[in-house]
């Protein structure tokens, strides 16, 4: 039942309820925050869902750079996390962001 309810959120949901569903995948406990630790993990485990044959998988210097120029992008204020408002804001301003959101919607057929 999650998976249908997720599925129908991001092919289907505006973009605050596509936003607040993303963010839950990075704070699944609802700290209110997302940590660079916890960032490093979530595209770790996406490079491993994407397997070795999807691209050369990166080397985890190459993964920490990554995850720190997201991070850098998403700590708004500079506090070393990433808050729930700052999440928000910079999707919400980001048009690539934004793009990828919407063609979410063009998956299932109306």
């Amino acid at each position: 039942l999650e998976f249908v309810k997720a599925l129908s959120v991001l092919c289907r949901g505006t973009i605050d309820e596509k936003l607040e569903w993303l963010y839950k995948l990075y704070d699944p406990k609802g700290k209110g925050e997302i940590t660079w630790q916890r960032l490093f993990y979530v595209i770790t485990s996406m490079d491993d869902l994407m397997g070795k044959n999807a691209r050369p998988m990166p080397t985890n210097e190459q993964r920490a750079q990554h995850t720190h120029n997201v991070f850098q992008k998403f700590d708004i204020g500079k506090r070393g996390r990433i808050s729930k408002e700052d999440f928000f804001t910079v999707c919400k301003t980001d048009r690539q962001i934004i793009e990828s959101m919407s063609s979410l919607y063009t998956i299932l057929p109306g």
